[in-house]
């Protein structure tokens, strides 16, 4: 500390040197959580926020002092930043192009420290910071709520009772509102979303993620409880449907025979018997 404070004030380095070089003292600092260096740096200029180095073999600037405390853990040093960087009201929007910014590998600090640190206190520090759990990250194809499935179940139930909005629109009655966007959507196949295990690789729902977590209280969050009510109307839906088409083409058939038999010799009806009747078998088949 005495050596940097000893640099800064002689003039013969600036705050943010060396510019984009990930071997910097604001780097460095963030990656030990050295607070007392951060106020240093602060103290002469330095810009945390805009902050953004080329990480190892990155090829361009787009690594925040947010990702590097994440990197490394440091959960006391991320929500410093939040406290000493940014006013208590200030917009989500504006908390989220530092704390949830993407870098150049398509990773954000949550994904850093589902991957890396498997910090989960700098994880909550990040969810207060409204950094985006359900984002699936392109390499991993995990996102932090997968992981926290696998290797942090009570963090998973904080994230996943956060998915539910309660409210109270006539004489209180309660009205609870679900997102599934991160959890069933955008589908990726016939069952819906699905995330890569980071403990066998295999590729599984929300649903199948929970029942390995071994955590039975999960099942009973209310977003859990709402995706899985909304499956099973939706596998219902679909049943009745192909159910109604097969009868409806079973009695077109059925009808065409009967009126043809007792009207006489009606070559197109006949001709309709035979197709609708394999339609129907199809239907039923699938």
């Amino acid at each position: 500390i005495d050596l940097i404070n000893a640099a800064l004030k002689s003039g013969a380095a600036s705050a943010e040197f060396p510019g984009s070089y990930f071997g910097g003292p604001a780097v460095q600092a963030a990656l030990c959580g050295n607070k007392k260096a951060f106020k240093a740096l602060l103290a002469a200029g330095l810009d945390i926020k805009s902050q953004r180095v080329e990480w190892v073999l990155q090829n361009t600037p787009s690594y925040t002092l947010a990702h590097v405390a994440a990197f490394s853990g440091q959960h006391e040093l991320l929500r410093w930043f939040h406290e000493a960087c940014f006013q208590e009201n200030i917009d989500k929007r504006e908390l989220r192009k530092f704390f949830d910014a993407v870098d150049d590998a398509g990773c954000t600090p949550l994904d850093l420290v589902g991957q890396v640190s498997r910090s989960w206190e700098s994880a909550e520090v990040l969810l207060e910071a409204r950094s985006d759990a359900f984002r699936i990250n392109p390499q991993t194809g995990a996102s932090l709520l997968s992981v926290a499935l696998e290797s942090a179940p009570a963090l998973a139930e904080k994230i996943l009772e956060g998915r539910t909005e309660r409210t109270y629109p006539w004489w209180g009655s309660v009205v609870s509102k679900t997102k599934f966007a991160g959890l069933s959507l955008p589908s990726t196949g016939a069952e819906g979303l699905r995330f890569r295990s980071q403990e066998t690789g295999y590729s599984l729902m929300i649903e199948e993620l929970i029942v390995a977590s071994g955590r039975v209280t999960l099942a009973e969050v209310p977003a859990v409880m709402a995706l899985t009510d909304a499956k099973w109307k939706g596998f219902a839906r679909e049943r009745y449907r192909l159910q109604l088409a097969q009868y409806a083409l079973m009695f077109v058939s059925v009808f065409s025979g009967v009126v043809a038999a007792f009207v006489g010799d009606l070559t197109l009806l006949k001709a309709l018997q035979l197709p609708a009747l394999g339609v129907a078998s199809l239907v039923a088949w699938q």
